[in-house]
């Protein structure tokens, strides 16, 4: 691997590199249990990883909230490649049943219901539930020329405290939610 990959790393260049060169390219039988790979998104965070059941494995080894499951041995070797220290305590956790593996982003089709018929605009790149690390439905917009996702929760506020001016289109579309726009 010609990238050093840890915490010291510019976060743009990480998120250029994650989205680039890793996770297009994480083997099938790792994507079962590894949706992809994070770079911060704040200073004084950590580079992640985001399993497929809505758990977020921390690059020191800790699951974010203290939840996560038994990484197979694929996953632990895909992810040592990249540097992750590996959970201490793996075969003291609960196996990956599945059963908790749900899909975290609205389809189009669960959007357009939510919005009374409205596309999501194009600045808009998914709408997700409430999962581990968010305790509420919220949207990502597209990333701004600095790499940074600004993210709008159900209650109007910003997480993480990233915000932006919102587009009278995108304050139609929100209000089409019933969600509370943000105060300017």
């Amino acid at each position: 691997m010609a990238f050093r990959v840890d915490n010291s790393v510019d976060r743009h260049e990480l998120g250029t590199y994650f989205r680039e060169q890793v996770n297009p390219h994480i083997p099938r039988e790792v994507s079962l249990f590894l949706r992809k790979i994070d770079p911060p998104h704040n200073d004084g965070e950590s580079i992640h990883a985001h399993m497929t059941d809505t758990s977020t494995l921390m690059f020191d080894g800790t699951w974010a909230n203290g939840k996560g499951f038994r990484l197979p041995e694929c996953v632990l070797v895909f992810l040592k490649t990249y540097n992750f220290t590996l959970p201490v305590d793996n075969d003291k956790m609960p196996e990956f049943t599945g059963a908790n593996n749900r899909r975290i982003d609205f389809t189009a089709d669960e959007i357009r219901a939510m919005s009374k018929g409205k596309e999501l605009p194009s600045s808009m790149r998914k709408i997700d539930r409430a999962h581990n690390g968010s305790p509420q439905d919220h949207i990502h917009f597209q990333r701004d020329e600095n790499d940074y996702e600004a993210i709008l929760n159900k209650d109007g506020s910003w997480d993480p405290k990233l915000n932006r001016a919102l587009t009278e289109e995108e304050k139609e579309f929100i209000t089409s939610l019933e969600w509370t726009i943000p105060s300017q």
